[in-house]
């Protein structure tokens, strides 16, 4: 499954469309399988997105009277889109805050809330390193960092799961 935005004739979140933004490509979902911690990032990065793109609209919007009565309409989409963003970013920042590393805090941060790409990533966490000169080395190194987080979090998230189904 490709990385997914909400498109703007669609309402809900269950019709999905390939992601513009060309930085947010994953291929990395193996059928069958749910990754809640992995949904949950992407979905909070989707949001931002879509947040940006709308002020970015309603900035652009001309002076006309159709343009005011649209901009009057994206005003409510953009508080909606505002508060979906906070809700999902409280959501993120407090499965983030599990991670067991700085390292690895940082770079789900830089990654899914400040929406930057890998070798600007790479850059940040490695970049004092004597050998960075080849940043593709530290690139892979960010996504290997990348993939065991994300694998030990969604093994943290079905520990908790399971002591809660124990406890009820």
């Amino acid at each position: 499954m490709r990385w997914a935005q909400q498109t703007e004739a669609s309402k809900d979140w269950g019709n999905l469309a390939v992601n513009k933004n060309p930085i947010f490509v994953t291929n990395a979902r193996v059928a069958g399988h749910s990754y809640p911690a992995h949904e949950l990032l992407e979905s909070y990065a989707v949001a931002l997105y879509d947040l940006d793109v709308s002020r970015e609209r309603q900035l652009r919007a001309a002076t006309s009277s159709t343009e005011q009565a649209n901009r009057a309409r994206n005003a409510g989409r953009l508080r909606i889109l505002e508060e979906k963003e906070r809700d999902l970013r409280e959501k993120a920042e407090a499965l983030i805050s599990k991670c067991q590393t700085p390292d690895e805090r940082e770079m789900l941060r830089m990654r899914y809330l400040m929406l930057m790409d890998w070798a600007t990533i790479a850059r940040v966490l490695y970049g004092d390193e004597p050998d960075f000169y080849d940043g593709k080395a530290y690139r892979h190194r960010a996504l290997c960092l990348h993939q065991n987080t994300m694998i030990w979090l969604e093994k943290e998230l079905r520990t908790e799961e399971e002591r809660e189904d124990e406890n009820t």
